[in-house]
């Protein structure tokens, strides 16, 4: 399999989750809630869209993230679905504000990856900045 443009990016990703998943009590987020064997059979009515390091690690495997948008979108649902099922003095929402403190540290390390929206908005903008250059220094010249 050759290599994409996206490959930096990937690589990225799964380095901060192999980093937040060696944090302590971060095995809280290794897996989906089983909300019968985890204790939290109300699970459900509370969180609409449950996510997990495993499941990003899927999404992560199968390229299914486009934009690193994407990828941060889901990781910082781990933490609002922690925080608004458990208690604010429970472990679980204690981790997820400590992990959720140093994914922000390490997101900055992600390579953006430009979609082609955005690359033809850059494109375009480039081409507007030279058109006027152009015509100011046309006016200066004549």
């Amino acid at each position: 399999m050759q290599p994409t443009k996206q490959e930096p990016f990937y690589h990225a990703c799964r380095e901060i989750i192999q980093q937040l998943m060696a944090q302590e009590n971060a095995y809280f987020f290794f897996k989906p809630v089983d909300p019968e064997a985890d204790g939290a059979p109300d699970y459900f009515q509370y969180v609409t869209e449950p996510m997990s390091f495993y499941k990003i690690q899927t999404k992560l495997d199968n390229h299914e993230y486009k934009t690193p948008n994407e990828f941060v979108r889901d990781m910082n649902l781990i933490w609002k679905n922690a925080e608004l099922y458990n208690k604010s003095f429970s472990q679980i929402y204690k981790t997820a504000e400590q992990l959720s403190k140093k994914f922000n540290i390490l997101i900055g390390s992600i390579p953006h990856v430009l979609t082609d929206n955005e690359r033809n908005n850059t494109i375009q903008r480039l081409v507007e900045l030279r058109f006027a250059r152009y015509r100011a220094n046309k006016t200066t010249h004549q």
